[in-house]
């Protein structure tokens, strides 16, 4: 049952990463890299922010499936969390990602080919991870989110999705605003 349901949430993320990289890649690099205004993250600086995210939620992953013994059982509070933040994520509030998760400055050095293609890789390593798991370690917090604490494997999945929803929103506003100034 464990193994259906992550094979279906990976399966809806890696669909909605393809459709976002076409859809990117259909808009000129100067799209692509637009800021709104200062401070605002171009489309292409919330791809890096989720690629970011993504890969450093599996290095702690990786390190929390090493020590699974040690980890405590899922529980109602990390359900709550997660609860807590899909709430977070789907409101209009806005919320400073952790440092990590960031790219600041120009989004004139990024390049979309080389995001989505570090983003691809982690999505396979992700996928190749979650079917080596070893029995019993969906049941454990393995993951722990800066704000919402330790989560089960499949709930990082769950975050992952609404993490990318909440963004791709942003993603196809900032690319409308970068269209209507091509119509002044």
């Amino acid at each position: 049952m464990q193994a259906e349901k992550v094979t279906g949430r990976l399966s809806r993320l890696n669909a909605k990463l393809t459709n976002l990289h076409r859809h990117i890649l259909g808009f000129p690099v100067e799209a692509q890299t637009y800021q709104p205004g200062k401070g605002i993250w171009s489309p292409l600086q919330v791809c890096k922010h989720l690629q970011l995210s993504e890969s450093l939620s599996l290095e702690n992953l990786e390190y929390n499936l090493g020590r699974l013994e040690t980890r405590p059982n899922a529980n109602l509070k990390s359900g709550f969390n997660l609860f807590l933040m899909k709430m977070a994520l789907i409101s209009p509030l806005k919320y400073k990602a952790p440092a990590k998760v960031t790219h600041e400055g120009s989004s004139t050095g990024l390049d979309a080919g080389a995001v989505f293609r570090e983003w691809f890789e982690c999505r396979e390593k992700l996928e190749k991870r979650f079917t080596s798991c070893p029995p019993g370690a969906f049941s454990k917090q393995v993951f722990k989110h800066p704000y919402a604490g330790y989560l089960t494997a499949y709930q990082m999945l769950r975050f992952f999705e609404y993490h990318f929803d909440h963004h791709a929103r942003q993603i196809t506003s900032r690319l409308q605003d970068w269209s209507k100034t091509q119509m002044e």
